[in-house]
């Protein structure tokens, strides 16, 4: 993920007070007993005072190379109401992870420097403890596709990462 990206995903899901207070000209308190009064629009008004999303507080292991995108995942994860979260960024390293942290979901990426994140899935799935697995890539065709349902992959999300979506998938997910 790029920076761009990155500061995209974090705008869809933290609420920034002093944003919130440029738009209104007041907190959001004082704006709601105000009536709403603001210099923003509407819309304005409505995308900065979005709650965050919620999902079940449970343990992820995020698997990617890219060790800002990881970062921001983590943060924007335990944000929405993660119990924990793990970053590993190569497989072998996931599977040390795997094994120690014992998460209840992994989101890896697809291309890992160590191997592919459709591998990493198959041996989840392949072990005792087989985990709800979101597999994320920057280019989601046919053959993604075709591998992540091969290996057992619960949802394939391309990157940048929707943060709704991914809320949508891991509540999905969790109750399974």
């Amino acid at each position: 993920m790029n920076l761009e990206c990155l500061t995209s995903i974090a705008a869809e899901v933290l609420v920034d007070q002093s944003e919130i207070s440029r738009c209104c000209g007041q907190d959001n308190a004082e704006a709601r007993a105000a009536g709403h009064q603001r210099t923003g629009t509407d819309k304005d008004f409505a995308a900065v005072t979005r709650q965050p999303v919620r999902i079940p507080p449970i343990r992820i292991l995020i698997v990617d190379d890219d060790t800002h995108g990881g970062l921001m995942l983590k943060t924007i994860l335990l944000r929405m109401g993660a119990q924990s979260v793990e970053i590993a960024t190569t497989t072998a390293a996931a599977i040390e992870s795997f094994r120690c942290a014992t998460p209840q979901m992994v989101i890896t990426d697809q291309n890992l420097p160590d191997g592919l994140g459709t591998d990493l899935v198959h041996l989840i799935r392949a072990g005792t403890n087989p985990v709800p697995t979101i597999l994320f890539s920057g280019t989601v065709d046919s053959e993604t596709m075709a591998a992540a349902t091969v290996a057992g992959a619960d949802a394939v999300l391309a990157k940048p990462i929707s943060p709704r979506l991914l809320q949508e998938r891991i509540r999905a997910l969790a109750v399974k």
